[in-house]
């Protein structure tokens, strides 16, 4: 397990002002009783001025507990806030840097819970916690403290807390138990309902909505039983903890009154042991109320710190920056299986794609064209062989630093919650932003947009994806791989949902891109392949050179640069 992630124990204990405060804030406390029972004993025989002093000493040490306490607790919590961002930030960097395929094994909901907190435990419970533990300091000096005004009567409150502290162990396994079971059901809960509406018309195409309920009530009813334990738990927690400063009390003068030798002790230093030893114990008593949120904050960092435990993508220290990168794409006897003993998708594939050149990949469905590509981009790794990047091994190169020099554009779009604009520049400014525009008006996009009331500022992503066509997705897809100004383009049948006018504004933005950069295209489409200075066939996991065919009337370049009607 890597380190874990967010606030923690430790971390908190390593800073000298909160811990410095905390001893401070303690002294303050343990001195409050001593100071109180001092005239107890004598209070007839002390003049206005000594009550004057002794209620001045008094008020001094009670405003220092309060002020040192609130002091302490708004530190805490600035400090648990930003580890807690910190620490979400560091697994969320972690996430990025791991392969797509590793996270593409990963179910997204259960991602989210992790990233997020499945418990919710908000910063201010995070610091409430932390809180109790900073208040630990108090346990020896109160018992310090009583042990110096009442001898062996300090054992009394040592030996609740110690029962007390007993009793952790014994709560954190019930606790890790129902958070355990209640992260699956809230994970099961979570993919079901984000499931069905991300296919809500599939589920109401076949009528499966009553099974759909089904399943979601069989998952509640669990909850509900996980639920009300959690709660059986939460509630004896708080009771005993809340208890424990009692039974100190009570023990304490039960004990004092019933041992000879305690029976003759001074009023003012009876009363004193009582407020030292519920002192002493309420460290742990708070500690009990609050453990299991304690846990569920526990296992939220643990499920942060799962994400540090994902591979990392291979990558060396050269980095590709421009103008180093030319283009140069060869796959040296590449072959790709996927699991033990399956076939190979690749097989002993090679290939050389010079700078400039435009090369198209023809093949059935599911041949592996698409596995080319993310052989290229290095999301796949070769079972055997080796793919260069201007006769670099591309396990070599930094992976951020490639492919922020190439351009993909997939078959199915995704856009990023934002707006249009957001998705076109990725939330950049600058030259990459004119440049997203410009891209805008030679794919025919601004015309779009300029007829809906948001222009470019309507928001897209999640749920209102769908309100946009297909063939808008795809040119918000293209302006996005093409707002770098790419040295290699990768088009994984980029004009699917394009009609030939659509079609006519993506050959004409290839067409003026060819010889500037590396063009590696899957598609079936005629104008695209028309663009290529070689055509290979997939087939058994390997290339076969095409003889080029007559070029055909190209009716989509004929036809006027117009955007199609339904867009």
């Amino acid at each position: 397990m890597t380190n874990t992630p967010g606030p923690s124990f430790a971390k908190l204990w390593s800073r000298p002002d909160i811990v410095v405060a905390s001893v401070a804030m303690a002294m303050a406390l343990t001195a409050i009783p001593i100071v109180a029972i001092h005239p107890l004993d004598r209070l007839g025989t002390m003049g206005i001025g000594d009550l004057g002093g002794w209620l001045a000493v008094l008020g001094g040490a009670v405003t220092a507990a309060i002020v040192l306490r609130l002091g302490r607790d708004l530190l805490i919590a600035d400090v648990t806030a930003r580890q807690q961002h910190a620490g979400a930030v560091q697994a969320f960097d972690r996430l990025t840097a791991t392969s797509a395929d590793a996270i593409g094994r990963m179910h997204p909901v259960a991602l989210t819970n992790r990233l997020v907190g499945r418990d919710g435990v908000h910063p201010a419970g995070v610091a409430a916690i932390a809180g109790e533990t900073m208040d630990l300091p108090l346990l020896p000096l109160a018992l310090a403290a009583m042990a110096w005004i009442a001898g062996p009567l300090a054992a009394v409150p040592a030996l609740v807390a110690l029962a007390g502290a007993a009793a952790i162990p014994v709560l954190s396994r019930s606790a890790d138990r129902l958070r355990h079971a209640g992260a699956s059901e809230d994970d099961g809960r979570s993919s079901l309902a984000a499931e069905a509406i991300g296919n809500a018309h599939t589920v109401k195409g076949l009528g499966l909505e009553a099974q759909v309920l089904r399943r979601g009530e069989r998952l509640g009813a669990y909850a509900i039983d996980v639920s009300v334990a959690w709660a059986r738990m939460s509630q004896s927690t708080l009771v005993i903890g809340a208890m424990l400063p009692v039974m100190a009390v009570a023990l304490t003068l039960v004990v004092a009154v019933m041992v000879p030798q305690w029976s003759g002790m001074p009023t003012g230093r009876l009363i004193g042991s009582a407020l030292l030893a519920a002192l002493a114990v309420w460290p742990v008593g708070a500690l009990l109320c609050r453990w299991p949120l304690l846990r569920a904050w526990h296992g939220e960092r643990r499920g942060l710190a799962a994400l540090g435990d994902l591979p990392a993508e291979a990558g060396g220290e050269e980095r590709p920056l421009r103008p180093t990168l030319a283009g140069r794409i060869t796959l040296d006897g590449v072959s790709v299986r996927f699991g033990d003993g399956g076939p190979d998708v690749l097989s002993d594939l090679s290939l050389t794609v010079e700078p400039g050149e435009a090369v198209a990949i023809l093949g059935d469905t599911a041949s592996g064209k698409s596995t080319v590509l993310a052989a290229i981009l290095g999301f796949v790794q070769p079972t055997t062989g080796r793919v260069l990047i201007d006769d670099r091994d591309l396990s070599t190169l930094d992976p951020i630093s490639f492919r922020s020099q190439v351009g993909l554009i997939p078959q199915q779009p995704v856009l990023f919650r934002g707006t249009v604009r957001d998705n076109l520049t990725m939330f950049r400014q600058g030259e990459i932003a004119d440049r997203a525009l410009r891209l805008s008006e030679e794919v025919g996009l601004a015309e779009i947009l300029a007829r809906l009331p948001q222009g470019y500022e309507t928001p897209v992503g999640g749920a209102v994806v769908d309100t946009l066509p297909e063939g808008v997705r795809q040119r918000i897809a293209m302006v996005r791989a093409l707002a770098d100004d790419p040295s290699i383009i990768l088009l994984d049948d980029p004009g699917a949902a394009l009609d030939h006018l659509g079609d006519a504004k993506l050959r004409t933005l290839f067409a003026r891109r060819k010889g500037d950069c590396t063009i590696v295209v899957i598609s079936h489409r005629p104008s695209l392949l028309a663009l290529c200075d070689r055509r290979y066939r997939l087939t058994a996991g390997r290339l076969h050179l095409v003889d080029p065919e007559p070029a055909a009337p190209d009716a989509a370049a004929e036809a006027p640069l117009a955007i199609e009607a339904d867009a």
